[in-house]
């Protein structure tokens, strides 16, 4: 395996910069792209698509193209300009310059582990070597920036409209779980970021994928950064992010580095990244800078579904089709096809529980059939949907049978008798909106269970942190569902929400009723008990939560241990949140 010090797993590595328009001022734009730009721009800011004829066309694909997630494809490519933020950043170059010829220069090679240091600031300077010469421009004469260079580095949002106009926001890297303010993007996280506090990118699309449905990619500037690493073991949470979690960037440093892996990596959606110690080889790069002055915002990439061909024998089989599918339900194409729909739910639940299995040939044809089922405007293609559905054994009414006209799709009249586990299985793998449009048939069998005893707001609690828990709880709450309910082992939506970590769904449960805050299990466990168990990301958070609306950290579960107990690691944000608590209440047992 590749240690830190490895030229392996450079994510942007590979020549890129020799497709920008202008190597020394990369955020630069060519002529042809520049004009369309400035026709374009209502809201602060200037966004356009960029074509295949421009040159920053072949600079964003080649930047992404090998780190795509499962079932993704780049659906759309937009440049954004902001003239205020460009100006600013381009002021900021100068500023940072005149900062390194008087600042004390690297200072991490008097912190331990120095050999590890060393070894990551040698990764650094080998991803960041093609960026480093840089120029401004005076009165149309270049003149060299020293010191300073230029990274192009995502960020994963939904809201980059708003990141475009006002610039990015210092809420450390866990904004995408807290939810907006009313009339903002976001709120801060009280959890600032495990390698400081500041704003966050990265260098590989999979994992900011996973922060947003869009991906911007942006040129961000500094000197030279503090290398962040692990002094111990792989995953556990060494010295650096212990003493740098909330605080600023070490002494005079704008940048933090740190080469991460994932601390789950058979889970390829999983978010929480450690920084890496001297034996893990990292899966990709965080960056963590001090102001927004040094962010200029660049281009937009949309994902789209990328319609596998047939599983392959030795490949991971299932992954891909699994993502499409689930991708499609949130399709308004799909989600008004009540045959199609069906059978993608269908799908969905089958797949689901083994995604490491080989595919069976019913499943092979089906990834072949989805590749050809959209025609090149966009519309369903009708004769290959009429042979989908038959080959996958779909029966579908009289009215199927007549041949629609072609454009636009026609509105689907089939009535199909209510399924519960088409509910079910819509909570726990579909979106809001899938799931809402569901409701207007099924809200009669909102309470029904599977076999565990889950009702449709429990699996909607747990679900995929990208399947939107938050707003399908939100839903189904409308929806008049039971909020008590609870499954066999005695688990109301609160359990399974915190042994998630999900702070949203835990804040909208409590609003509506903080009295799920003491409500315990068969094995008498309580919200707190759970989240010690699973150690979830955002897991202190949801303590927090959960002790501010009164969830006593004395109770004790069947086997007589507190929530205390039951951590895992003493050193990370959980088990010092519960000690502050038990501290407080004068009742640490351990």
């Amino acid at each position: 395996m590749a240690a830190v010090g490895s030229k392996a797993a450079l994510p942007t590595s590979g020549g890129v910069y020799r497709l920008l328009h202008d190597r020394e001022r990369p955020w630069e734009l060519s002529p042809g792209l520049g004009k369309r730009l400035k026709e374009h721009g209502e809201m602060g800011f200037r966004a356009c698509v960029v074509e295949q004829g421009d040159k920053e066309f072949g600079f964003v694909v080649e930047l992404v193209r090998k780190q795509l997630p499962a079932g993704r494809g780049v659906a759309k490519i937009m440049c954004v300009d902001n003239p205020d933020h460009a100006m600013v950043f381009e002021a900021n170059l100068r500023n940072m310059e005149r900062e390194a010829a008087r600042l004390p220069g690297d200072s991490w090679k008097e912190h331990e582990p120095k050999a590890l240091r060393a070894r990551v600031m040698q990764r650094f300077e080998d991803f960041s070597k093609d960026f480093s010469n840089v120029c401004t421009v005076s009165q149309g004469v270049k003149k060299a920036v020293k010191g300073v260079f230029v990274l192009p580095l995502l960020h994963g949002s939904d809201h980059w409209e708003l990141i475009c106009s006002n610039g990015f926001q210092r809420w450390g890297k866990h904004e995408h779980f807290h939810g907006p303010l009313e009339g903002g993007v976001g709120k801060k996280s009280r959890d600032s970021g495990w390698f400081g506090d500041g704003i966050y990118f990265t260098n590989d699309l999979r994992y900011a994928s996973l922060y947003g449905k869009t991906v911007l990619i942006n040129f961000v500037s500094g000197r030279r950064p503090y290398p962040v690493v692990n002094d111990k073991p792989f995953p556990e949470i060494g010295s650096d992010m212990s003493r740098l979690e909330g605080l600023g960037l070490v002494d005079s440093y704008n940048m933090h580095y740190a080469p991460v892996a994932s601390t789950d990596p058979s889970d390829p959606e999983w978010m929480e990244y450690h920084a890496c110690d001297d034996r893990q080889e990292p899966m990709c790069d965080e960056f963590v800078v001090g102001g927004k002055e040094q962010v200029l915002e660049r281009f937009v990439v949309e994902l789209g579904v990328d319609f596998p061909k047939a599983p392959s024998v030795g490949a991971p089989p299932l992954a891909g089709l699994y993502h499409v599918l689930t991708a499609l339900l949130d399709d308004p194409r799909v989600s008004s096809d009540i045959p199609l729909y069906g059978l993608f739910m269908s799908k969905v639940g089958e797949i689901s529980g083994n995604l490491n299995r080989e595919p069976s040939s019913q499943e092979r044809e089906l990834a072949q059939w989805l590749g050809q089922l959209f025609l090149v405007d966009g519309w369903i293609d009708r004769d290959v949907r009429k042979q989908l559905l038959a080959r996958q054994g779909v029966k579908v009414g009289l009215e199927e049978k007549k041949k629609p006209p072609a454009k636009p799709a026609p509105k689907v009249t089939e009535k199909v008798k209510p399924d519960k586990n088409d509910l079910l299985s819509c909570a726990s793998n579909a979106g809001a909106s899938a799931l809402e449009k569901l409701l207007t048939t099924h809200s009669h069998l909102i309470e029904t269970p599977d076999a565990d005893g889950n009702t449709s707001l429990l699996l909607a609690a747990g679900c995929h942190r990208n399947r939107s828990p938050k707003e399908k709880c939100e839903v189904l709450l409308q929806a008049k569902a039971n909020i008590h309910a609870v499954n066999k082992k005695g688990e109301n939506a609160m359990h399974i929400a915190a042994a998630k970590g999900y702070c949203e769904v835990v804040q909208l449960l409590l609003k509506r009723d903080k009295n799920l805050a003491h409500k315990v299990t068969l094995l008498n466990e309580t919200p707190l008990h759970v989240v010690a168990k699973h150690n979830p990301l955002d897991g202190a958070a949801v303590a927090r939560d959960l002790l501010e609306a009164g969830c006593l950290i004395s109770v004790k579960n069947n086997e007589g241990f507190t929530a205390l107990q039951l951590v895992k690691n003493m050193n990370s944000r959980l088990g010092h949140t519960l000690t502050k608590a038990a501290e407080k209440n004068d009742c640490i047992i351990m």
